[in-house]
């Protein structure tokens, strides 16, 4: 960051596949201050 503070992104996606086709994906991440312990959790969709 420009401040000189530092975080870490924890991202998750999930697939759910009908046939061979994915029919669904989700996808997940998380903002983690380095000194923080409690981390924020959005979607993106």
């Amino acid at each position: 960051m420009t401040d000189g503070s530092r975080s870490e992104v924890h991202a998750e996606m999930y697939f759910r596949f009908d046939s061979s086709l994915i029919g669904r994906s989700e996808e997940y991440f998380s903002v983690v201050p380095i000194d923080a312990s409690t981390p924020s959790s959005y979607p993106l969709s």
